[in-house]
C-alpha cells in the first residue's frame, strides 16, 4: 500500500475518532466594540488546553487572557466598555484565567466595579442566562479565587455578575484583577463599567458645619440693645 494510499485511510479515520483536533477551540480574538469607544482596550489570548472544563482545584487553567482597558473622560463617556470575545466551537468548555489591568482616566476616583458577562454590544448587550456554559467558573470555582489589588471584596451576585468593592481607585490610578473565566462557543461579551465615588463628609466636618449654622441662626436672633430714645436700630450722627 502506497504512503499517500495509506494518509488517505489514517486521517479521516483519526479525524473521526478525535474530533478535537481539527476543533482547536480557543478563544480567537478580543475586541473593543464601537460603542465602547473612545475607551481602549487590547487583549491578549493564549491557549494550551481545549475543552479542559471542569478543572478539579486547586488545579489552574493554563489557559490566559491578558486584557490592558483604560476608561477615558470625554464628552460624554460612554458608562460602559463591551470587549467582544471570538471563540472557536467545539461543543466543550475551556476555561481560561484572566489578568486585566485597567486604568481610570476618567477624572474621579470609583468606589466599586462590575463585570457581566453576555452577547451582543451598546444597546443590544443582553446578560448571560443560568446553566448556558458562559460563566465566571461556577459551580466548579472559582479557582482561584478572585483577585484584586485595589478592592478589597469580590461579591459575585450570579454567576455571569461580579460587583468588586472595599476600596477606592483614584482619578489616574491603575488596578490589577485576576479571575477565571469559562468560555462559550462562537463568541461573547465582557461588559464593564465603574461607580464614581460619592464624597462624604467626615463626621467631625458635619458637626463642624452644623454648629456654624446654629451659631448664625442664634445670632440672627438675638435681641438688639436699644438706643437711649428707645429705638432698636443704632444711629450715626455725621458732623456737617
Amino acid at each position: 500500500m502506497s504512503t499517500i494510499r495509506y494518509l488517505c485511510i489514517l486521517v479521516p479515520f483519526l479525524l473521526g475518532v478525535f474530533p478535537s483536533l481539527t476543533q482547536a477551540g480557543p478563544i480567537l480574538s478580543g475586541v473593543l466594540t464601537p460603542s465602547s469607544v473612545p475607551h481602549t482596550a487590547t487583549v491578549a489570548p493564549t491557549t494550551l488546553i481545549v475543552d479542559n472544563d471542569p478543572l478539579p482545584p486547586p488545579a489552574i487553567s493554563p489557559n490566559t487572557v491578558t486584557i490592558v482597558k483604560g476608561f477615558i473622560a470625554a464628552p460624554p463617556p460612554p458608562p460602559f466598555l463591551d470587549v467582544f470575545f471570538s471563540v472557536a466551537i467545539t461543543g466543550g468548555i475551556t476555561e481560561y484565567l484572566v489578568t486585566e489591568i485597567v486604568t481610570n482616566s476618567t477624572g474621579v476616583p470609583w468606589d466599586s466595579y462590575h463585570m457581566i458577562l453576555g452577547f451582543g454590544e451598546g444597546a443590544g448587550f443582553t446578560k448571560s442566562i443560568p446553566g448556558d456554559t458562559l460563566d465566571f467558573d461556577v459551580p466548579d470555582g472559582p479557582f482561584p479565587p478572585f483577585f484584586s489589588d485595589v478592592f478589597g471584596t469580590a461579591t459575585l451576585l450570579d454567576e455571569d455578575e461580579i460587583l468588586w468593592s472595599s476600596g477606592i481607585v483614584p482619578a489616574g490610578g491603575t488596578l490589577t484583577f485576576v479571575f477565571p473565566l469559562d468560555a462559550f462557543d462562537g463568541g461573547f461579551t465582557l461588559r464593564e463599567f465603574p461607580v464614581a465615588s460619592v464624597s462624604v463628609p467626615e463626621p467631625g466636618t458635619c458637626l463642624l458645619l452644623i454648629t456654624g449654622l446654629l451659631g448664625l441662626l442664634g445670632f440672627r436672633f438675638l435681641p438688639t440693645k436699644p438706643d437711649r430714645k428707645g429705638s432698636s436700630e443704632a444711629s450715626l450722627t455725621v458732623p456737617a
